[in-house]
Protein backbone atom coordinates (compact mmCIF):
# COMPACT_ATOMS: atom_id res chain seq x y z
CA UNK A 1 0.00 0.00 0.00
CA UNK A 2 1.15 3.32 -1.04
CA UNK A 3 1.69 5.92 1.61
CA UNK A 4 -0.19 9.07 2.07
CA UNK A 5 1.83 10.91 -0.41
CA UNK A 6 1.20 7.99 -2.93
CA UNK A 7 4.80 6.72 -2.64
CA UNK A 8 6.50 3.52 -2.06
CA UNK A 9 9.28 2.57 0.29
CA UNK A 10 12.31 1.22 -0.57
CA UNK A 11 11.57 -1.69 1.10
CA UNK A 12 8.23 -2.31 -0.73
CA UNK A 13 10.09 -2.11 -3.95
CA UNK A 14 12.31 -4.76 -2.80
CA UNK A 15 9.88 -7.36 -1.78
CA UNK A 16 7.42 -6.72 -4.99
CA UNK A 17 10.91 -7.35 -7.27
CA UNK A 18 12.02 -10.19 -5.04
CA UNK A 19 8.66 -11.91 -5.31
CA UNK A 20 8.81 -11.91 -9.35
CA UNK A 21 12.41 -12.46 -9.19
CA UNK A 22 11.76 -16.33 -7.30
CA UNK A 23 8.40 -17.28 -8.29
CA UNK A 24 6.78 -18.43 -11.13
CA UNK A 25 4.72 -15.37 -11.50
CA UNK A 26 6.34 -12.73 -14.29
CA UNK A 27 5.19 -9.22 -14.09
CA UNK A 28 4.40 -9.33 -17.84
CA UNK A 29 1.49 -12.08 -16.58
CA UNK A 30 0.12 -9.63 -14.52
CA UNK A 31 -2.85 -7.63 -16.08
CA UNK A 32 -4.57 -4.32 -14.25
CA UNK A 33 -8.14 -5.36 -13.16
CA UNK A 34 -11.04 -4.24 -14.39
CA UNK A 35 -13.10 -4.00 -10.74
CA UNK A 36 -12.34 -2.24 -8.68
CA UNK A 37 -11.14 -2.47 -5.06
CA UNK A 38 -14.31 -1.02 -3.50
CA UNK A 39 -16.33 -3.88 -5.81
CA UNK A 40 -14.55 -7.15 -4.72
CA UNK A 41 -14.87 -6.53 -0.99
CA UNK A 42 -17.01 -9.60 1.02
CA UNK A 43 -19.84 -7.32 1.46
CA UNK A 44 -20.73 -6.20 -2.02
CA UNK A 45 -19.31 -9.45 -3.90
CA UNK A 46 -22.44 -10.87 -4.39
CA UNK A 47 -24.11 -7.19 -5.72
CA UNK A 48 -21.18 -7.02 -8.70
CA UNK A 49 -21.38 -10.49 -9.78
CA UNK A 50 -24.71 -9.72 -10.67
CA UNK A 51 -23.84 -6.75 -12.27
CA UNK A 52 -21.21 -8.26 -14.70
CA UNK A 53 -24.05 -11.10 -15.34
CA UNK A 54 -26.16 -8.85 -16.90
CA UNK A 55 -23.41 -7.03 -18.09
CA UNK A 56 -22.74 -10.61 -19.87
CA UNK A 57 -26.41 -11.31 -21.16
CA UNK A 58 -25.80 -7.69 -22.47
CA UNK A 59 -22.77 -8.70 -24.46
CA UNK A 60 -23.82 -12.12 -25.86
CA UNK A 61 -26.78 -10.65 -27.15
CA UNK A 62 -24.98 -7.86 -29.44
CA UNK A 63 -22.54 -10.24 -30.36
CA UNK A 64 -25.51 -12.44 -31.51
CA UNK A 65 -27.48 -9.28 -33.43
CA UNK A 66 -24.46 -8.48 -35.08
CA UNK A 67 -23.51 -12.32 -36.25
CA UNK A 68 -27.18 -12.69 -37.34
CA UNK A 69 -26.84 -9.23 -39.40
CA UNK A 70 -23.71 -10.27 -40.42
CA UNK A 71 -25.22 -13.56 -42.31
CA UNK A 72 -27.86 -11.79 -43.76
CA UNK A 73 -28.42 -12.99 -47.12
CA UNK A 74 -27.41 -9.43 -49.88
CA UNK A 75 -28.15 -9.48 -53.22
CA UNK A 76 -24.57 -9.45 -54.43
CA UNK A 77 -23.80 -12.56 -52.86
CA UNK A 78 -27.14 -13.98 -54.78
CA UNK A 79 -25.70 -12.61 -57.79
CA UNK A 80 -21.80 -14.12 -56.97
CA UNK A 81 -23.44 -17.50 -56.37
CA UNK A 82 -25.50 -17.00 -60.13
CA UNK A 83 -21.93 -16.36 -61.65
CA UNK A 84 -20.28 -19.10 -59.60
CA UNK A 85 -22.85 -21.45 -61.04
CA UNK A 86 -22.47 -20.10 -65.04
CA UNK A 87 -18.92 -21.04 -64.58
CA UNK A 88 -18.91 -24.34 -62.57
CA UNK A 89 -21.29 -25.68 -64.67
CA UNK A 90 -20.76 -23.85 -68.28
CA UNK A 91 -16.59 -24.67 -67.86
CA UNK A 92 -17.09 -27.99 -66.94
CA UNK A 93 -19.22 -28.47 -69.70
CA UNK A 94 -17.23 -26.71 -72.27
CA UNK A 95 -14.45 -29.19 -71.41
CA UNK A 96 -16.57 -32.20 -71.98
CA UNK A 97 -17.89 -31.31 -75.15
CA UNK A 98 -14.53 -30.93 -76.54
CA UNK A 99 -13.24 -34.07 -75.15
CA UNK A 100 -16.42 -36.02 -76.27
CA UNK A 101 -15.44 -34.74 -79.78
CA UNK A 102 -11.99 -35.57 -79.30
CA UNK A 103 -13.01 -38.87 -78.59
CA UNK A 104 -14.92 -39.35 -81.35
CA UNK A 105 -11.55 -39.16 -83.50
CA UNK A 106 -11.29 -35.37 -84.57
CA UNK A 107 -8.53 -33.15 -83.04
CA UNK A 108 -9.08 -29.46 -82.02
CA UNK A 109 -7.52 -28.65 -85.04
CA UNK A 110 -10.00 -30.30 -87.03
CA UNK A 111 -12.67 -29.02 -85.80
CA UNK A 112 -15.45 -27.23 -87.84
CA UNK A 113 -17.12 -24.47 -87.37
CA UNK A 114 -20.20 -26.37 -86.97
CA UNK A 115 -18.47 -28.10 -84.11
CA UNK A 116 -17.61 -25.09 -81.96
CA UNK A 117 -21.16 -23.87 -82.82
CA UNK A 118 -22.56 -27.31 -80.94
CA UNK A 119 -20.01 -26.98 -78.05
CA UNK A 120 -20.74 -23.35 -77.74
CA UNK A 121 -24.85 -23.82 -77.85
CA UNK A 122 -24.23 -27.46 -75.92
CA UNK A 123 -21.89 -25.00 -72.85
CA UNK A 124 -24.65 -21.86 -73.52
CA UNK A 125 -27.54 -23.90 -71.98
CA UNK A 126 -25.48 -25.39 -69.18
CA UNK A 127 -24.11 -22.49 -68.15
CA UNK A 128 -27.63 -20.99 -68.21
CA UNK A 129 -28.59 -23.59 -66.28
CA UNK A 130 -25.40 -22.92 -63.99
CA UNK A 131 -26.37 -19.59 -63.40
CA UNK A 132 -29.99 -20.67 -62.19
CA UNK A 133 -29.07 -23.34 -60.19
CA UNK A 134 -26.81 -20.86 -58.38
CA UNK A 135 -29.68 -18.09 -58.13
CA UNK A 136 -32.42 -20.42 -57.12
CA UNK A 137 -30.28 -22.42 -54.65
CA UNK A 138 -29.05 -19.66 -52.45
CA UNK A 139 -32.22 -17.80 -52.64
CA UNK A 140 -34.07 -21.35 -50.85
CA UNK A 141 -30.97 -21.71 -48.75
CA UNK A 142 -30.89 -18.66 -47.31
CA UNK A 143 -34.34 -16.92 -47.90
CA UNK A 144 -36.30 -20.18 -46.65
CA UNK A 145 -35.94 -22.90 -44.15
CA UNK A 146 -34.79 -25.38 -47.31
CA UNK A 147 -31.52 -27.33 -46.72
CA UNK A 148 -28.88 -26.55 -49.90
CA UNK A 149 -29.29 -30.44 -50.48
CA UNK A 150 -33.19 -30.18 -51.31
CA UNK A 151 -32.86 -27.05 -52.79
CA UNK A 152 -30.22 -28.73 -54.93
CA UNK A 153 -32.70 -31.46 -55.74
CA UNK A 154 -35.46 -29.03 -56.60
CA UNK A 155 -33.82 -27.14 -59.32
CA UNK A 156 -32.45 -30.53 -61.01
CA UNK A 157 -35.61 -32.00 -60.90
CA UNK A 158 -37.05 -29.25 -62.53
CA UNK A 159 -34.53 -28.69 -64.85
CA UNK A 160 -35.25 -32.91 -65.46
CA UNK A 161 -39.04 -32.57 -65.84
CA UNK A 162 -38.55 -29.27 -68.21
CA UNK A 163 -36.59 -31.15 -70.77
CA UNK A 164 -39.17 -34.05 -70.83
CA UNK A 165 -42.00 -31.94 -71.57
CA UNK A 166 -39.94 -30.30 -74.29
CA UNK A 167 -39.53 -33.82 -75.56
CA UNK A 168 -43.10 -34.48 -75.34
CA UNK A 169 -44.48 -31.26 -76.82
CA UNK A 170 -41.83 -32.72 -79.96
CA UNK A 171 -43.36 -35.58 -80.32
CA UNK A 172 -40.34 -37.86 -79.12
CA UNK A 173 -41.88 -39.09 -76.07
CA UNK A 174 -45.45 -40.56 -75.09
CA UNK A 175 -47.39 -38.98 -72.46
CA UNK A 176 -46.89 -42.32 -70.67
CA UNK A 177 -43.01 -41.80 -71.09
CA UNK A 178 -43.40 -38.62 -69.82
CA UNK A 179 -44.82 -39.56 -66.51
CA UNK A 180 -42.30 -42.22 -65.61
CA UNK A 181 -39.43 -40.31 -66.67
CA UNK A 182 -40.67 -37.69 -64.38
CA UNK A 183 -41.18 -40.41 -61.69
CA UNK A 184 -38.23 -42.11 -62.10
CA UNK A 185 -35.92 -38.64 -61.85
CA UNK A 186 -37.62 -36.99 -58.96
CA UNK A 187 -36.93 -40.63 -57.43
CA UNK A 188 -33.23 -40.19 -58.15
CA UNK A 189 -33.13 -36.79 -56.96
CA UNK A 190 -34.64 -37.48 -53.65
CA UNK A 191 -32.29 -40.82 -52.82
CA UNK A 192 -29.65 -37.89 -54.02
CA UNK A 193 -30.73 -35.33 -51.67
CA UNK A 194 -31.11 -37.84 -48.84
CA UNK A 195 -27.51 -39.14 -49.56
CA UNK A 196 -26.19 -35.95 -49.74
CA UNK A 197 -27.88 -35.37 -45.70
CA UNK A 198 -25.99 -38.43 -44.72
CA UNK A 199 -22.36 -37.73 -45.83
CA UNK A 200 -22.76 -33.31 -44.77
CA UNK A 201 -21.86 -33.23 -41.01
CA UNK A 202 -23.89 -30.15 -39.27
CA UNK A 203 -23.40 -27.28 -39.89
CA UNK A 204 -21.48 -27.72 -43.77
CA UNK A 205 -23.28 -26.58 -46.70
CA UNK A 206 -23.54 -28.82 -49.56
CA UNK A 207 -22.54 -28.13 -52.71
CA UNK A 208 -25.19 -27.02 -54.85
CA UNK A 209 -23.47 -27.87 -58.50
CA UNK A 210 -23.14 -31.53 -58.85
CA UNK A 211 -20.15 -32.60 -60.78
Amino acid sequence: MPTDTGEFSLKQWKEVHEFFKAGDIKLSDIEPSKMSYKALQAERVQETLKFEKKNLRRTDRELRRQAYQNSNPTLQEGALAGVAGVAVEGGFTFRSAIIRKIRSGKSISAFTAEDWKDICIESGVSSFKGGVRGVTIYSLSNYTATPAAVASALVTAAFGIAQQAYLLRRGQLSSEEFLLNSEVLCVDVSVSALSSFRRSSPGKSVCPFPM
